[in-house]
């Protein structure tokens, strides 16, 4: 979407008259048409000051949500079924409180003049992959429900749904003799290195942290590394396809809780082991990224 496209729809704005709103309207035709009847200047009067307070409403719907701003939107990723929970900072433009509004047809609080606060929006993540950029729309109603004003207020950036974690997995990966870091103590010290997610905390060089301002651990003769785990795609040949990947994410976040160093191997894929935020948000990403549907286990 270039600037030009995303621009005009943020600028989007509408204002529909309500069901209240047609009934006030034919109400106010009715003792209009009365009052020709009956040449009675109180009905006429009465016609004149329920239109005024019509057109009241109306600009006051309008005033409403015309003056919020919105100035920032955070959301962290979530595995499938759990809930996207996205936070925007709004900010009032206007010398007036704006209440009674909804933002993508849910509720949310009031916004006090000149002050900023943040809503939360929730929406269920259904489905897991990346889940595309989208407009939060705010609307409201007030006063008295004859006008219903909306407009487009920020954009929610994109999030990816990680896949569902199986309760448990009766499979069991591979286990290769692949080095991990260093975790044992030896006699020797042979040199230092860049501290990495899994290292012993007890290794690091504080002094040299103190000179350098950066983490390094120590590195002894003889140390031993564990065995570093492999995931593989074909340890879960004898399930489904949706439940191999729900299968191969609880292993993942399982070896990640226990500090264990893994790998993954998917069809098109291969990441070193490693036990790092990082490293596991890739993997959780490569597997919310397998296609949906497949025509053989053979073609995946």
């Amino acid at each position: 979407m270039n600037d030009q496209t995303k621009s005009a729809k943020m600028s989007v704005f509408r204002v529909s008259t309500t069901a209240n709103g047609i009934g006030f309207l034919c109400s106010v035709l009715v003792l209009f048409l009365f009052g020709v009847n009956y040449n009675s200047n109180l009905l006429f009067t009465m016609c004149f000051i329920l239109i005024g307070v019509m057109i009241v409403c109306f600009w006051l719907n309008i005033t409403n949500i015309r003056a919020i701003k919105g100035v920032a939107v955070t959301v962290q990723p979530v595995h499938q079924g759990q809930t996207l929970e996205y936070k925007i900072d709004v900010l009032d433009e206007g010398k007036r409180d704006h209440v009674d509004l909804l933002a993508n047809g849910e509720w949310v609080a009031d916004v006090a003049n000149a002050e900023q606060q943040q809503w939360i929006i929730n929406n269920r993540a259904n489905k897991r992959g990346q889940q595309e950029a989208s407009l939060l729309r705010i609307s409201s109603r007030w006063p008295l429900g004859f006008f219903k004003s909306a407009r487009n207020l920020i954009e929610l950036p994109p999030v990816v749904v990680y896949p569902e974690v199986a309760p448990a997995c009766a499979a069991r990966p591979s286990i290769e003799g692949d080095e991990a870091h260093l975790h044992n103590d030896a006699d020797s010290l042979v040199g230092l290195k860049e501290y990495q997610a899994g290292d012993n905390a007890r290794r690091i060089d504080w002094r040299a942290m103190a000179r350098r301002d950066q983490l390094q651990v120590k590195l002894f003769d003889g140390g031993s590394g564990d065995a570093s785990v492999w995931l593989d795609w074909d340890d879960t040949m004898d399930l489904v396809y949706e439940q191999r990947i729900s299968c191969l994410c609880r292993w993942m976040i399982d070896y990640y809780q226990q500090g264990t160093e893994f790998g993954l191997r998917l069809p098109g894929f291969g990441a070193a082991p490693a036990n790092s935020y990082s490293h596991l948000h890739q993997c959780l990403y490569q597997l919310a990224s397998m296609p949906h549907q497949v025509h053989s286990e053979s073609s995946v």
